[in-house]
């Protein structure tokens, strides 16, 4: 499946633009202008996972790095605040279904939140609590 045209050869062309318009410039508005084009890149990345339908494939990658970050903790975390955070990120990414964008990061933030508690769960199993 082919990108839309309006994608197709965008990351370079993006970063040839930045470099020429960058030169001289002071160090704050480099800094700025670096930040824009990253979020311009997210949002075509994002856009390209859209138009190539596979935004499903990334919640249970978050899922994992929620599972991981559990593990990694040095302390316990406070799970009911974490699968409170998850639910109120699914239910805004339910509300906010029609901005792709949103949806798609708030979907994978509540995604990364309930790896957390799924990991915590394992560990509380495994541990005989």
């Amino acid at each position: 499946m082919a990108l839309p045209r309006r994608l197709a050869g965008a990351w370079t062309r993006n970063s040839a633009t930045l470099a020429d318009a960058l030169a001289g410039q002071p160090p704050l508005a480099v800094l700025l202008a670096v930040l824009r084009d990253l979020a311009g890149r997210g949002t075509l990345a994002l856009e390209e996972e859209w138009a190539l339908r596979r935004p499903f494939l990334w919640p249970p990658a978050a899922t994992g790095a929620g599972a991981l970050f559990y593990l990694l903790a040095a302390t316990e975390p406070v799970l009911w605040l974490v699968a409170a955070f998850s639910l109120f990120c699914s239910c805004i990414a339910w509300r906010l279904r029609a901005r792709r964008g949103l949806c798609a990061a708030l979907v994978g933030l509540a995604a990364l939140g309930a790896g957390e508690c799924l990991g915590a769960r394992g560990a509380r199993r495994r541990a005989g609590a």
